[in-house]
């Protein structure tokens, strides 16, 4: 039985089959390897997690599918290289403007009162 948390190496980047469905926009492949107990949490080398590569690429069934698999939505998980500072995927997703994963990601109530170690407030209205 293969590894689905195997990371392979993609132009010097490892990363596992669940992140490159993710930076493919492939719900369907995000669902299959979940189902075959993919770790939803396990970063590529970078750092940036499977819920940082949908946000990334706007696709919300993607991100629908990792929420429903218990992805940290609020966790450092976008690294710095794409900002002055690592990101969230809610700030992330709110600086590209879009909408509907800001919804989703707010629905998954990454602003709630008891975060994990490690994690950060998400973005307050202005």
């Amino acid at each position: 039985r293969a590894d689905v948390n195997h990371r392979a190496n993609d132009h010097g980047k490892r990363i596992t089959p669940l992140f490159t469905a993710c930076m493919n926009d492939k719900p369907t492949m995000v669902e299959l390897l979940l189902e075959r107990k993919a770790d939803a949490l396990l970063p590529a080398c970078d750092g940036m997690t499977p819920l940082a590569a949908c946000c990334s690429q706007g696709s919300e069934e993607c991100v629908r599918r990792l929420l429903g698999a218990a992805a940290a939505p609020d966790v450092n998980a976008v690294p710095a290289y794409f900002s002055q500072s690592s990101l969230t995927p809610l700030q992330l997703v709110a600086g590209i403007g879009h909408a509907g994963l800001v919804r989703h990601l707010i629905s998954a109530k990454v602003c709630g009162p008891s975060r994990p170690a490690g994690t950060r407030p998400c973005l307050r209205p202005c």
